[in-house]
């Protein structure tokens, strides 16, 4: 009973030592590292650049978008706004606000998962002012077909889930305590 106590206590340890050294590392992905520039355009006083990862969005994906603002004569970052991403293509709609960070507070970023391929109209509207927000309006080609609507994930969850339900069941029936 010891060996076993001793053991579950090194694997205990090993796993809070990788914990703190995995949690502690330094951030090695970095969000904002390799975006493609889709648009740039001057509204009102704002010069306002759009970039996005994946570099070529499809149908089904995670896409990453991320807008810098900058004053439009000084070309200074605006580092307090409200912005607000729109994206839409026939009956789909679906609208993100853009939050920036401490650690990049000149950056707003917001993410969206297209539902088909096609052309999408992008709307990014910026507010400094409260109440009185300026819009910009560009297209977005994504490629790909429409999602298709599947099962796969409830059954991968029912797998996973019944494992867990085995597993248990398993190691109870096998390390209970006999009643004598």
């Amino acid at each position: 009973m010891s060996k076993n106590l001793s053991r579950l206590v090194l694997i205990t340890i090993g796993l809070l030592i990788s914990s703190v050294v995995i949690l502690s590392s330094p951030d090695s992905v970095i969000a904002h590292g390799d975006m493609k520039e889709i648009h740039r355009g001057t509204v009102e006083n704002y010069d306002i650049s759009v970039s996005i990862l994946p570099h070529e969005p499809i149908a089904g994906g995670f896409s990453h978008f991320t807008v810098e603002p900058k004053e439009k004569i000084s070309l200074e970052s605006i580092e307090e706004a409200k912005i607000t991403l729109i994206i839409r293509k026939g009956e789909y709609a679906y609208k993100s606000r853009a939050v920036n960070s401490p650690n990049s507070p000149k950056l707003y970023d917001a993410n969206f998962t297209f539902k088909e391929g096609g052309v999408w109209d992008v709307e990014v509207q910026i507010a400094t002012i409260p109440d009185e927000s300026t819009i910009m309006n560009f297209p977005l080609s994504v490629s790909g077909n429409s999602t298709k609507e599947g099962r796969e994930a409830g059954i991968f969850f029912l797998f996973v889930f019944s494992i867990l339900i085995v597993g248990s069941i398993i190691l109870t029936l096998r390390y209970r305590k006999k009643n004598t």
